[in-house]
C-alpha cells in the first residue's frame, strides 16, 4: 500500500458513517522523496515530452538548460518539473512560435504565481492586516500577529 498526503497523517481522525471514530489505524512510516538531480531532470523531460517536444529543447540547448536548472535549482522542484512539463506538452501552434526564452519567462510567473496565491499569501496578508489593527488599538504591534485578540479577551475580562 503506497500513501501519499499533503500533511501529517498520524494525527488525521478516521471517518466511518459521517462520524470521526477515532485516529487511524494506519501505521505509516514517512519517506521523503529524495533530491532530483540533474540527471533525473533530464530523463523525466525526455520520457514526458514527445520527440517533436524534445527536438525542439535541444535544438535551442542554452533553454533546455535553463529550464533544466530552473527545476534543480527551485525548492519546490518535482511541482516544477510537472508544471513545466504540462506547459510544454499542451502549448498550442501559435505558442510554440514564440521564442522558448519568452515562453520560460511567462511559466516562471505563472507557477510563481500560483505558490504565492496558496495559504503562505492568504497568512501573510492576514499578518499584515493583524499587524494593522495592533497599531490601530494603539497595542503592542511586536508581539504577534494574534496578540490584539488576546489583549482584546483581556481587556474584556477587565485584566
Amino acid at each position: 500500500l503506497l500513501c501519499t498526503t499533503k500533511c501529517y497523517h498520524a494525527t488525521l481522525p478516521v471517518y466511518i458513517a459521517g462520524e470521526s471514530d477515532r485516529n487511524s489505524w494506519l501505521t505509516l512510516e514517512p519517506v521523503s522523496l529524495p533530491l532530483l538531480s540533474q540527471k533525473n531532470i533530464q530523463m523525466e523531460l525526455k520520457r514526458r515530452l514527445n520527440p517533436e517536444l524534445t527536438n525542439r529543447l535541444a535544438e535551442t540547448l542554452a533553454d533546455k538548460e535553463k529550464l533544466e536548472k530552473g527545476i534543480y535549482n527551485h525548492p519546490m522542484p518535482y511541482d516544477r518539473l510537472c508544471f513545466f512539463s504540462d506547459k510544454l506538452s499542451f502549448q498550442s501552434e501559435e505558442e510554440m512560435k514564440k521564442p522558448f526564452k519568452k515562453q520560460l519567462k511567462a511559466w516562471e510567473d505563472e507557477f510563481k504565481e500560483l505558490h504565492t496565491n496558496s495559504w503562505t499569501k492568504r497568512f501573510h496578508k492576514f499578518k499584515n492586516a493583524a499587524r494593522g489593527v495592533n497599531i490601530a488599538l494603539g497595542l503592542n504591534s511586536k508581539k504577534g500577529p494574534f496578540q490584539f485578540v488576546i489583549d482584546l479577551i483581556k481587556a474584556w475580562k477587565g485584566k
